[in-house]
């Protein structure tokens, strides 16, 4: 079964190599990469072109991975939506940022629920808060 991976930036000046060579550090072998540049969180994922395609593309049963879970949506309802749509056809969701957890199991999904009880990804899951604090340590 393929392994596909996903990332999302949200302007043109910004690229996803990042998100990309963190997939592959964490040990996964991406067969088939999608990215959304200039695309907004706030955006659903199943409205975003690239993402689209993914959807179009990966078949039942195989594997999706994605550096942070904000890469999946701003708020916790439009990343649990994609998640279910995902669940649902048998698709593992990795999140790399926690340990590469699948969110898809039925530990992960518990955990992933846990999290968000606000209905927004939390500041420590945001990729430029966390950036920000690295950058913040270091000073």
């Amino acid at each position: 079964m393929a392994v596909f991976g996903y990332g999302r930036v949200s302007t043109t000046q910004q690229t996803t190599d990042n998100q990309l060579l963190e997939l592959k550090q964490a040990g996964y072998q991406v067969d088939y990469w999608f990215a959304d540049t200039g695309v907004s969180g706030k955006v659903s994922a199943t409205q975003r072109k690239q993402f689209a395609e993914l959807l179009h593309k990966i078949r039942d049963g195989e594997t999706l991975v994605v550096a942070k879970i904000d890469r999946l949506g701003r708020d916790a309802v439009d990343v649990l939506q994609t998640i279910k749509l995902l669940e649902h056809r048998s698709i593992k969701v990795i999140i790399c940022q926690f340990g590469n957890l699948d969110v898809t199991s039925s530990t992960g999904g518990i955990n992933n629920q846990v999290q968000h009880p606000t209905g927004k990804v939390p500041r420590w899951a945001s990729t430029t808060n966390n950036s920000r604090l690295k950058n913040e340590r270091r000073s």
